[in-house]
């Protein structure tokens, strides 16, 4: 059963490739994302949506956390270090890894003229080291999206970016979908 977005303006993502009759049965998928919100915001409370992040993990108390956000961070005056976001990003690990598995996904590279509109307050080399270090803490599966998807160039001319900034567009989407499936058939 795919779950609607509860009227929050969310969209469900990389539901497409499993909401078929050849799925798996029982399946209930929330996305938990709103634009613009960082990891940092998530952990600690300090969005709007506060229902989502921790907050959001302990109420639904999934049996499989996926944990694909980090890329506002690395740009984020609220979040400003890398520190900050290894502790936030280690959080919601924490709380998703309390009720079942979780895998964390590495973002894909950013277009790369956003650097030259927000500075960054640290590299998305130092962004994928910090979510590595956080997955090999836990011994979950990290997935990195730049390591599958190459350069920006690379994944927008392969079709998996869908707009100039580094959101998956629905074949990136259904990769990534394809690829936590394998991950967790490996399981």
């Amino acid at each position: 059963q795919i779950l609607g977005n509860g009227g929050f303006g969310l969209s469900l993502v990389g539901v497409i490739a499993y909401a078929g009759t050849n799925g798996p049965s029982g399946v209930q998928v929330y996305n938990a994302g709103v634009g613009g919100t960082t990891c940092y915001d998530y952990a600690s409370g300090n969005t709007s949506n506060a229902a989502f992040g921790t907050d959001f993990i302990n109420i639904i108390q999934p049996h499989l956390t996926v944990v694909l956000i980090g890329i506002n961070d690395v740009v984020s005056a609220t979040t400003r270090t890398l520190d900050r976001f290894q502790s936030a990003y280690t959080t919601l690990g924490f709380t998703g890894k309390f009720y079942g598995d979780v895998i964390f996904i590495a973002p894909p590279m950013l277009y790369p003229n956003w650097y030259a509109s927000f500075p960054a307050y640290f590299s998305q080399d130092q962004l994928e080291t910090a979510i590595a270090t956080t997955a090999q803490s836990f011994t979950s599966p990290m997935l990195s999206l730049r390591a599958n998807w190459g350069n920006y160039g690379e994944a927008n001319a392969n079709g998996m970016i869908g707009d100039a900034l580094v959101h998956p567009s629905q074949n990136g989407q259904r990769d990534i979908a394809n690829r936590v499936y394998q991950i967790m058939m490996r399981a």
